[in-house]
Parts: C-alpha cells; sequence; structure tokens
C-alpha cells in the first residue's frame, strides 16, 4: 500500500496496526456502513468461519454491528473486547484490520468508477515503490522501542504475500523457546487464538504482562514480544536470497 511510513515513534501502537496513513472520510464511512455485512469484514479479518457466528453473538449483544466500531481505538480496543469474553487473538484481528477494510472497499468502489473510462488501468496501476523495511532513526531506549528495533518498518503488502510462510512453530524457534518447552506454549498460545507472530508486534495492543497472565513465564514473554521485527526482516531476507 502507499504511502505507508510509519516514524519510529508510531510503531508498535495503534497507528501502525491500523495504518494512520489511510485517513477516512466520514461520508464514505456512513455509505460502507450501510453496504457492507459484519460477515464479509468478520472473513476480512481473517476470523475463522466456523468462529464467526460465535463472534456475532458476543458482538451483537454490545451492538457491534459493523467494522466502523473498530477504527477508533481511543473509544474501543482490543482490551476492551477481551473484557466481553473475546479472546486476544480475534480481539487484536478485528482492530487492525479495520482501517485496511475501510481502503479494501473504497479500492473497489473505485474499480467501479472507473471501469468505463478510458486507459483506466493507468488510473489505477500508479508505480509503487516498496517501503524501507530498515532506517537508522534514534530510538528510545529501554522499552519496546529498542527490544523490537522499531527501525525495521513493517509493509501491509509483503506482510500478507509472506504470511503462508510463517508457522508459530518456526517463530518460537527463532525467538529461542526451548524445543522442550514450545507444545505447552503453543497450546497457551492457541487457546487463545495467536497463531501466529504477528500478534507480538504490537506491544501498545498486547505485550508482556498480557502473556504472563495468560500463564506464561516472564522469560518466554519476553521473548516473543522481543523478537517478532527481526524475524519479519528474517523472512525477507530470506526470500532475497532465494
Amino acid at each position: 500500500m502507499k504511502n505507508e511510513y510509519h516514524p519510529p515513534a508510531s510503531r508498535g501502537t495503534y497507528a501502525e496496526a491500523q495504518n494512520y496513513n489511510i485517513t477516512i472520510d466520514r461520508n464514505e464511512l456512513d455509505r460502507m456502513k450501510s453496504q457492507s455485512s459484519l460477515d464479509d469484514y468478520l472473513l476480512y479479518a481473517e476470523i475463522p468461519p466456523d468462529r464467526i457466528d460465535e463472534l456475532k453473538v458476543v458482538l451483537s449483544k454490545q451492538r457491534l454491528n459493523s467494522f466502523f466500531y473498530f477504527i477508533f481505538p481511543s473509544i474501543l480496543n482490543a482490551t476492551q473486547l477481551v473484557t466481553m469474553n473475546i479472546s486476544w487473538g480475534f480481539a487484536i484481528d478485528l482492530m487492525v484490520h479495520a482501517r485496511r477494510y475501510y481502503q479494501h472497499l473504497l479500492d473497489e468502489k473505485l474499480q467501479i468508477d472507473y471501469a468505463d473510462l478510458p486507459d483506466s488501468s493507468d488510473l489505477q496501476n500508479g508505480s509503487t515503490k516498496r517501503v524501507k523495511d530498515e532506517d537508522l532513526s534514534p530510538l528510545p531506549q529501554g522499552g519496546y522501542a529498542e527490544a523490537q528495533n522499531y527501525n525495521i518498518a513493517l509493509d501491509n503488502d509483503e506482510f500478507d504475500r509472506l504470511k503462508a510462510h510463517w508457522s508459530l512453530e518456526n517463530y518460537l524457534l527463532f525467538a529461542g523457546i526451548p524445543e522442550d518447552h514450545i507444545q505447552t506454549l503453543k497450546a497457551i498460545l492457541l487457546e487463545n487464538n495467536l497463531h501466529n507472530f504477528h500478534y507480538f508486534l504490537f506491544p501498545d495492543i498486547f505485550n508482556v504482562k498480557d502473556l504472563v497472565k495468560l500463564g506464561i513465564s516472564w522469560g518466554f514473554a519476553m521473548k516473543l514480544m522481543f523478537a517478532p521485527r527481526r524475524y519479519y526482516k528474517h523472512l525477507l531476507d530470506e526470500e532475497s536470497q532465494i
């Protein structure tokens, strides 16, 4: 996606997770609310199809019947969704996909609007520049910015393309979890629908303390939270060598 650079100060927050470079037009948003369904958003947000009805029941009790409600984390965020008995994995997915779903619906509308115009492909296929995956900006020390290395920026297009090659077990090994503890740790994570390493990228949403509350030791929790950006870069580097 174009213009997806996030300065280090915003990394690990909702600003990066949702991509605040996507600006919201309220008129468009109101139109989309009436034309898109919650089912469509849950599928887009990667909620397993066999869990959608169950999740819809929980959301409907709070009258959360549209992706619209997940766009504004200063009002409603993942932590609050968890208090509604939604698992952390599903709560994070609901929050981080909202602006991208808005952009997805907007892109679909533009494709329809441009369909009958001459050279419509030229209007849609502007040159794109891959966002650099690392810079050398100074980082705040002693916290997640330094521990994760927020100089490693994320690109959602690369993210989605590489996702099929990621596995939780490979990440646990990369993060330094001992092999004889991997199955036990996997069971805890999967029970909370934390099935991939990208859930550990945004400590403003989910962090070491939250992992400890799930029954994971402080040491393992810190390993899980400190390694995700390096693993993302590792996957990109591996691909570039093929």
